[in-house]
């Protein structure tokens, strides 16, 4: 699996030397992007990483070992594309694996993530509005 090193505290020429470890398609889509190196875990076993261009544009790459217990990120890519039309989810910018590793790269939009705290505030509703789409 590729490790992401958190480099907080590193020189950008360092953190951005780290990204050529990231498939060529992966690299190919980062061109102007810098990172902090921050892991943004979430409950999941993935590890993701915030990418942001001096415009302000952000892209998230989300990567998980290809035997995690999690499931596969091409399910989440897939979901994803399946939503988009329908509510505001992340645009998948590409989806990609190798023997060890898979990795997600998307979008950012304005918002906030399901994943926050107080999205889990009112589970009821989440639910309520998620369902309203799914049955639209």
């Amino acid at each position: 699996m590729c490790n992401y090193v958190n480099t907080s505290g590193v020189s950008m020429v360092e953190r951005q030397a780290h990204m050529m470890t990231w498939p060529a398609i992966i690299q190919q889509y980062l061109v102007g992007y810098t990172t902090a190196g921050d892991n943004l875990r979430t409950a999941s076993e993935s590890e993701v990483f915030r990418y942001t261009r001096p415009d302000g544009r952000t892209r998230y790459l989300k990567t998980q070992s290809t035997t995690t217990w999690s499931a596969p990120l091409s399910n989440e890519a897939d979901a994803m594309r399946w939503l988009h039309s329908r509510i505001a989810v992340p645009n998948v910018v590409t989806y990609t694996t190798d023997r060890e590793t898979e990795y997600l790269l998307t979008d950012g939009i304005p918002g906030m993530s399901s994943e926050t705290e107080s999205c889990h505030d009112d589970k009821a509703r989440l639910v309520e509005m998620l369902a309203r789409v799914l049955i639209d």
